[in-house]
């Protein structure tokens, strides 16, 4: 079950949408809420903020309709039981109505003020802009298995240099329908969405919290199930996306 509050008294218009992946964070939600509004006031003509919590058991949910009832810029899309990143992607941006999406996660680790160099990538002309954080600050025994891990999903996918665990990214319209349109697969691997005749692009962009200074609001075993589910599932989601029409038809 999900509950929203509409954000239709902002506007007709809405330039940009940041979507706020939440799962347990309510330590840091508030924050990271003021300083999206306050980096979206000073770099957007108008904006939404839509708050996707997967069903936190922390009291997030209950911050998040405190914050919405302050604020008409916000929605919470809200989650009774736990459907996983992805998902709570999907729905968001099927709610989205900003010419330009931004995903961010709601722990605010690599801060909203950085959303202008995503921003700066879709003026640029790149459809799909995603944050490749930088000088991370990991323990070692973690250091080993995010490499690990980065290396064989490189191998098994054949996309290699990406951050697979950044949720820092920003979307044009266009990119949004075709992933809406495309199997689950893009929501992970944007890149695919070249095949559609789009473009992406990587930027730099550092983590302003220590990556071990708790743990994540959506855990690493959840996300490399994830990754190898679709990695298995490439060579599928690549024919489709072939099969598909050009976003530019």
């Amino acid at each position: 079950m999900s509950r929203n509050r509409s954000p239709r008294a902002v506007g007709d218009a809405v330039t940009v949408t940041v979507l706020l992946l939440s799962r347990n964070s309510v330590g840091r939600l508030a924050d990271t809420i003021r300083r999206t509004i306050r980096t979206l006031e000073a770099l957007a003509p108008s904006f939404e903020i839509i708050a996707c919590d997967d069903a936190s058991t922390d009291g997030s949910a209950a911050l998040l309709e405190r914050l919405a009832a302050r604020e008409p810029r916000l929605l919470v899309r809200r989650r009774a039981h736990r459907g996983g990143r992805w998902l709570a992607l999907r729905e968001g941006f099927a709610l989205a109505r900003g010419t330009v999406v931004i995903t961010q996660d709601g722990d605010g680790r690599v801060g909203p003020e950085q959303i202008s160099v995503l921003l700066h990538g879709i003026r640029n002309g790149h459809d799909v802009v995603s944050g490749r954080r930088i000088g991370r600050a990991l323990a070692v025994p973690r250091r080993i298995r995010s490499a690990g891990a980065r290396a064989l999903l490189g191998f098994l996918s054949g996309l290699s240099g990406r951050d697979w665990g950044s949720g820092f990214r920003a979307y044009r319209r266009q990119a949004v329908s075709a992933l809406l349109s495309g199997p689950e697969l893009t929501f992970i691997l944007p890149d695919l969405l070249d095949l559609r005749g789009l473009n992406s692009a990587r930027v730099p962009v550092s983590e302003t919290i220590p990556a071990d200074s708790d743990q994540d609001s959506f855990s690493t075993a959840q996300l490399s199930l994830t990754m190898l589910r679709a990695i298995a599932a490439l060579r599928v989601s690549r024919l489709r996306l072939r099969l598909l029409p050009s976003v530019h038809d």
